[in-house]
Parts: structure tokens; sequence; C-alpha cells
């Protein structure tokens, strides 16, 4: 009896001394609470946090940029979509004092060679007869870190427009007539000056899995329309090498 005692005893210092000795695990660095990406192709690391504008009736959150190993490129970069960002504010130089005005975002595609990143919103003037939706993007090249267009992302032609009219799907029906009224050679020129700010009215983002173009149409279905085409039926016109 009393050598199982001392059997037990020993098995019970043994498992103490094993649980003193086990090293402790690093729990790694602070990642920030907010979307964080690591490339495992480029070896880019970030995370984007929320940063939010606000003066007197106008709010704007837009994204920044953290972890980056070069940090005078994302300095820059942070800079770049303040800016764009912002930019919203000079369509209404004119009547900030009469103007409410808010603006949220969504990070849509992070990846070591792209962020893009979405705005929505709704801007008022004081005396105007409606509201106005906003929808404007922006699409930084993390590898240089500037902003890149349509038509650095898909070779523009007539193809690329067949792919759009056949595949280019929206929630409002009402939208589809849009792409039925003009042509080709109109939509050639949205395209060619798309996220092109304040000269067009036309702005493209892209998904996990789909491009989205964002079109102006009448206010009276919505003002803006969103047209989601899936990769999958962009092969041969878009960039891959950008995504």
């Amino acid at each position: 009896m009393k050598k199982l005692i001392c059997i037990l005893l020993l098995a019970i210092m043994l498992l103490g001394l094993a649980a003193c000795d086990k090293p402790e695990v690093d729990p790694g660095p602070h990642v920030p609470d907010s979307d964080t990406v690591f490339d495992p192709d480029t070896f880019v690391l970030y995370s984007t946090v929320a940063e939010v504008f606000e003066r007197e009736n106008v709010t704007i959150k837009y994204p920044q940029m953290e972890g980056l190993f070069d940090k005078s490129l994302q300095e820059d970069m942070n800079s770049r979509l303040q800016y764009f960002a912002l930019s919203v504010l000079e369509a209404y130089e004119d009547s900030l004092g009469a103007l409410t005005l808010e603006v949220d975002y969504e990070v849509t595609r992070s990846t070591g060679n792209l962020l893009s990143v979405v705005f929505r919103g709704l801007a008022y003037v004081e005396g105007a007869a409606h509201p106005n939706n906003i929808v404007y993007t922006v699409n930084i090249d993390i590898q240089v870190g500037i902003e890149v267009v349509l038509a650095d992302m898909v070779i523009l032609g007539d193809e690329f427009i067949e792919i759009f009219r056949a595949y280019g799907k929206t929630e409002f029906p009402e939208a589809d007539e849009y792409v039925k009224e003009n042509d080709n050679e109109y939509f050639m020129k949205e395209f060619r000056s798309a996220d092109s700010f304040w000269l067009t009215d036309t702005y493209s983002y892209y998904t996990e899995d789909a491009m989205v173009i964002c079109f102006s149409v009448p206010q009276a279905i919505g003002g803006y329309a969103e047209f989601r085409i899936n990769y999958e039926h962009l092969d041969g016109v878009i960039n891959d090498w950008r995504m």
C-alpha cells in the first residue's frame, strides 16, 4: 500500500514539473480589429482601420492602412485614401454651409496587389427637392502605391462592352433599360474616363469574385446602379496580375 502511494505521489510531482517547464506561447504581434491581409505570394502584410472626418453636418468615414513594412509607401497611400474620400466635398464647395452629408465605406477587395474601396452615402442640400445617393470608389495598387482606373484593369474594346451587356447584373431591372438605350460608343467613352474623379459619374470596384461598375442613373430609379460581372466571364480581358 505504501509503495502504491509513493508511486502516485511521484507521478503527481512529474506532472507538476512538466507543467512548469512547458514553454510560454508567444501570442504574436497585436492585430488591429480590422480587415487584415497577408499575401503569401507578395509577402505583403497590412490592415485597414477606420478614420472619421467630421465637420458640422458632414461625416465621412474612410480607411487607413497600417502594418506595411514600407512606412513611406503606407503614408503616401493613406494620404491618397483620405484625399479620395474627402474629394466628394468638391462637388458641394458652393453649398457647404447648407450641406448634410454622411458617407461610409466598404473594403471590397484587399490583397498584396490591390486595395479596392467603395464609398456610399447620402447628401442633402437645404432647399433641394430630394437627397442624392452618392457612390464613388478608389482602387490602389499596393505594390507601387498609386490609384488604378478601369482602363488599367481591363482591355477596353467591343469585347469588354459585349461582356458587360451580356453578363452585367444589377438589382434594379429599370437600370437594364439604361444599358439597352446606349450604344457601344457611349459606353467606350464612359469606360475610358471611369474612376476619374468628377470627370465622370462612372466608377469601378472589385470583390473576391466580381468586378462591379457603378453608373449614374435617373434619381427615380435610385440615382446609381451597380452592375456586377463575375470574373469567370472576364477571362482574356481582365489584367489578372493586378488583382
